[in-house]
């Protein structure tokens, strides 16, 4: 019984950190053509 439970809050505690890296992917996935754009500025600047 106590085994099972433990289980139980280890998978919930992978699926909760799952999400957490799954939006945290998203939201770097985002920002990418933001920061790229910002690179090409700053490259053209440099020139």
């Amino acid at each position: 019984e106590i085994e099972l439970e433990h289980l139980q809050t280890e998978l919930a505690t992978s699926v909760r950190l799952h999400d957490i890296l799954k939006s945290e992917i998203q939201r770097t996935q985002d920002s990418l053509p933001y920061l790229t754009h910002k690179v090409q500025d700053l490259e053209l600047e440099a020139h």
